[in-house]
């Protein structure tokens, strides 16, 4: 859980993502502003995830990994401040449990 990382390690984590998705963009050839523009996300703002300034939406990762044909895993540190690669409660294998609703219609 992202609450519980220490503000550094947290800090951390999004500059190495961003640094992570720069060099994969480049080792393609994909300037900046031609990689935005593909997935979607204005030039600046790419730009503030590439510099790790900004902390990008989940949707927005799948975007970014799609658009450099990898996986979301890939551009991702998954190493927590604990030196645990999994986020609490997480159980290879398990499935996925689907969100349900508790709100009623009328």
């Amino acid at each position: 859980m992202l609450a519980s990382l220490p503000v550094i390690a947290y800090r951390e984590a999004v500059q190495t993502n961003g640094l992570k998705i720069r060099q994969m963009r480049i080792e393609r050839g994909v300037s900046l502003a031609r990689f935005a523009t593909a997935i979607g996300l204005s030039g600046a703002g790419l730009s503030r995830i590439e510099r790790g300034s900004r902390s990008p939406r989940p949707e927005t990762l799948l975007k970014i990994a799609v658009g450099l044909g990898c996986r979301i895993s890939d551009i991702t540190i998954r190493e927590s401040a604990t030196g645990n690669d999994n986020a609490p409660g997480y159980q290879p294998g398990a499935p996925v449990q689907q969100h349900t609703s508790t709100s009623t219609s009328k």
